[in-house]
């Protein structure tokens, strides 16, 4: 054991004991005749089981949410009790580093049982998932570690190529490699994965292949990885080349619409397509029989078919519908679950539009809400809607974006009744794309916190917006000069419940010809912050200011007794108004002072060391990239040899090691120092 982790040639060995049991099952190949007792205490009936079950029937879990720098001896400890068969395998990213991830192969269902009984314990501090995968999972991740005596050893893969590489490019990166076959593979959509999988003429080649690893194809480094054949043979079986790959043919007369809301109808889509001339709706749905969520439609010419893309992202139900075209080869097989549309009255389509949009807003249609936690930032809304398959959504799914108008991984939704809201909380901590998601019942503030307002409303004002992302120090001046062009009624910036700015305001507008305005400086400059923003419903206005202003009455103001109502109001939400206002003027110049005195004290620089190979820029634009609310990035350029980035902090709760720790995690950094 004193030799571990030496070397023997160019790599390192680990060393380690092993029951006996272990020894004479992994050298006695298929022969189970001379196969002593398994001496482990406990692993009697576990012998039993394996003689039932046969050799080779072994069990594949996958564990999420690894520390990064956890090793495979720290997993195998913390699979305790659990026979391995073979190595863990630690899953990387297109940049070769760990991605929180491992597969590991089990000798039976014992063990499975043992494995699973580790799910969200915690290693080193993180709570990590267990669950059972299959073969094929496992087979993918596999990493070969040395040559095999039974089959060729000249087959490699490269990852993290640019999706635009041809197979003329790979050959120039392995330009001293005898390269006899490229194979560029292809995901479910037929758009490029980023992978390729070459079979090279010797050895000798896949020794000079390696030497390629983490040097550039274009803008991007390539991971290069030797394989088993097994893994080529599997990967490229149903790999299409671009010689074979057939042209695409479109029905002229179909079109497929997307993301519907459950509950659709045919009704619903005629009025859609309300300017349409439809011959025929099919509703498409899953193997229970249930909607999911599309339908594909039959026009009666060209031109309809023209009207029906003109749709596209057009909202119904409060919800955008995607409208493309469909593969005639996609026509046949689809089940015959449609009618024919009857014939709409027009008056009866304008009812229905009318009492959806009402219906919608007022909430009578759901009272049930949930939120849902670590979505993938690509997790699109009809994906969600999709995750959630037996569930009926009333309204859009709406992803919470944070400061930067970017996706938070958080989505809130409306539920149809109780018996939808008890389907939904049973997707607690399932998968959608590879990420644990958290589904949680929710109420109905934080949802109508989120909405986003789709369309204008006869039933109230549309002139009321709010602003996301501001400077803390910013004030109501400041906003009124921001909307210079906007004729602006009232100003409300929130605090938190500690009494600091939350970086939000809301803002009620003169009509709706200044809402319009507004909406025209979306991201545009406050001081050294963009601003995103975002028209909004009155009672979303009511409802979030009703902290800050004092309000009672009705914003409507229709009789002489509201008049009277609101002019006391008016004074109440002035005298608030005041005390906010003196309140401010008495510490203006101590925050004043204070703030500068915070500026100075958190401008803090960093020392950063790229991986090799990549560019200056290419680290400084993903550093950039990083969203702390609070932190300004500003470049250093004072030192060509080196990069240097400097951010000035005016967040408390952010400190100089949390950055630290945010950019070390990035891609294309092998370390970083304070300067």
């Amino acid at each position: 054991m004193a030799h571990n982790r030496e070397y023997l040639r160019e790599r390192f060995v680990l060393i380690e004991e092993i029951y006996e049991s272990q020894y004479i099952r992994e050298t006695s190949g298929n022969s189970k005749k001379d196969e002593k007792s398994i001496t482990k205490p406990g692993m009697e009936a576990e012998k039993g089981e394996q003689d039932k079950k046969g050799p080779g029937n072994n069990f594949y879990i996958i564990l999420r949410g690894l520390p990064e720098k956890a090793t495979e001896d720290e997993i195998g400890s913390f699979l305790v009790d659990c026979e391995i068969v073979g190595n863990i395998y630690k899953i990387t990213n297109e940049a070769g580093r760990s991605s929180g991830d491992a597969v590991a192969k089990l000798l039976n269902k014992i063990n499975l049982e043992r494995a699973l009984q580790c799910n969200r314990k915690c290693l080193m501090e993180r709570s990590v998932f267990v669950t059972e995968t299959d073969m094929e999972t496992y087979n993918k991740h596999i990493i070969k570690v040395e040559k095999m005596d039974t089959e060729e050893n000249t087959f490699i893969r490269l990852r993290g190529l640019v999706w635009s590489a041809t197979e003329k490019d790979i050959k120039t990166f392995l330009h001293d490699c005898n390269v006899k076959t490229v194979v560029l593979t292809t995901n479910e959509r037929g758009k490029p994965s980023g992978d390729a999988f070459v079979h090279v003429e010797s050895e000798a080649d896949v020794d000079k292949a390696m030497a390629h690893n983490k040097e550039h194809l274009r803008e991007r480094f390539v991971i290069v990885e030797e394989i088993y054949e097994a893994q080529y043979r599997r990967e490229i079986k149903g790999a299409i080349q671009p010689n074979q790959m057939k042209l695409k043919t479109y029905s002229d007369s179909h079109l497929r619409l997307s993301n519907l809301p459950l509950i659709s109808s045919e009704l619903d889509i005629q009025t859609f397509l309300k300017d349409c001339k439809i011959k025929e709706v099919r509703i498409l749905k899953t193997k229970a029989g249930k909607p999911n969520g599309e339908a594909v439609v039959e026009f009666e010419s060209d031109d309809d078919v023209v009207r029906g893309m003109i749709c596209n992202n057009s909202s119904l139900r409060g919800r955008f519908i995607s409208v493309d075209k469909v593969e005639t080869s996609e026509l046949e097989p689809m089940e015959e679950t449609e009618r024919k549309v009857p014939k709409v009255n027009p008056d009866d389509i304008e009812k229905k539009v009318s009492h959806t949009n009402q219906e919608i807003e007022a909430g009578k249609t759901g009272t049930f809400y949930i939120i849902l936690r670590g979505l993938p930032w690509k997790a699109t809304e009809h994906e969600i809607a999709k995750f959630l398959d037996d569930c009926d959504i009333v309204g859009n799914v709406v992803i919470i974006n944070n400061e930067a108008g970017k996706p938070s991984g958080d989505a809130v939704l409306q539920l149809l009744n109780k018996i939808d809201l008890e389907r939904a909380l049973k997707y607690d901590r399932t998968f959608l794309l590879d990420r644990c998601v958290i589904v949680e019942e929710t109420d109905k503030d934080n949802y109508t916190k989120h909405i986003r307002k789709l369309d204008k409303v006869n039933t109230e004002e549309n002139t009321f917006i709010r602003l996301r992302g501001l400077v803390w120090s910013a004030t109501e001046e400041d906003i009124k000069t921001f909307l210079l062009d906007c004729n602006v009624k009232e100003v409300v910036l929130t605090t938190n419940d500690r009494g600091r700015p939350t970086g939000n305001a809301f803002v009620h507008l003169d009509t709706e010809a200044d809402v319009e305005k507004a909406m025209a400086h979306n991201r545009e400059y406050l001081r050294e912050r963009f601003v995103l923003v975002e028209e909004i419903y009155e009672s979303q206005y009511i409802r979030e200011t009703k902290e800050f202003v004092i309000q009672t009455g009705n914003v409507n103001k229709k009789s002489e007794t509201d008049n009277l109502e609101n002019g006391k109001e008016g004074k109440k939400r002035k005298t608030e108004k005041d005390k906010i206002a003196d309140h401010m003027e008495c510490n203006e110049e101590e925050q004043g002072n204070a703030n500068q005195s915070v500026a100075k004290k958190a401008c803090i620089k960093f020392e950063i060391r790229p991986i090799s190979n990549v560019a200056k820029h290419d680290v400084i634009e993903e550093c950039k990239a990083i969203q702390i609310e609070g932190v300004i990035w500003e470049e250093d350029n004072d030192d060509k040899a080196k990069i240097i980035m400097g951010c000035s902090i005016a967040n408390p709760n952010v400190d100089a090691e949390m950055i630290k720790e945010k950019i070390k995690h990035l891609n294309s950094v092998e370390d970083v120092i304070f300067s």
